[in-house]
């Protein structure tokens, strides 16, 4: 009897820490919607401020994800509840904002190594997760081509790039025909994912 009064007080309060979570999400994307679509300069104070709020309030989603074990990485992504899919760009979006970031207190490089381990975080989980097949790279001088005579190789290296751009391009258009069936509410068994 005291057992299923607890487990359900218990099961209680995960669903309001959830619903809290959504909402601080939710909130956090129309604010990065708003950052993306503002028209004042990225250095002005106005913008480095929502910039600021951004990060802290996906850092504050990033700590309570983690501490309601949302995820496991004994699981595949179909294991995944359809709206909590959602979280899975928190690292991508993090390391976005951060970028965005210009602060005197902090040096650039200090923001792009920060940067870059939200990015290898966000293909780490999509590895993970089985979602793509990718590898974050560590850096190679071998990339810079400033000494490089290979003609060849470095037109091979542009087309790559072209080529990634474009698949980028290619899944920002999948993303959001994704979130805007995401954001309509449907529940797991509806949304169908035309391939």
């Amino acid at each position: 009897m005291w057992g299923s009064s607890i487990k359900r007080k218990a099961m209680a309060v995960n669903c309001d820490e959830n619903k809290k979570v959504r909402e601080i999400f939710d909130a956090a994307i129309k604010l990065e919607s708003e950052i993306e679509n503002d028209s004042n300069s990225s250095s002005s104070i106005s913008h480095q401020e929502k910039t600021t709020r951004c990060i802290q309030m996906l850092e504050d989603v990033t700590r309570m994800i983690s501490e309601l074990g949302l995820f496991s990485t004994n699981e595949d992504v179909d294991e995944v509840i359809t709206s909590d899919l959602r979280y899975f760009l928190l690292p991508a979006l993090l390391g976005y904002l951060t970028l965005r970031r210009i602060e005197s207190l902090v040096s650039r490089l200090d923001l792009l190594k920060i940067a870059d381990v939200y990015y290898k975080d966000f293909l780490t989980r999509c590895q993970d997760y089985k979602i793509a097949k990718v590898e974050a790279k560590e850096k190679d001088d071998s990339d810079a081509c400033t000494n490089s005579t290979d003609l060849a190789q470095m037109t091979r290296r542009r087309e790559q790039k072209i080529q990634r751009f474009r698949e980028q391009k290619a899944n920002e258009v999948r993303l959001a025909e994704l979130s805007k069936l995401v954001e309509s509410e449907h529940s797991d068994e509806e949304v169908r994912v035309s391939e």
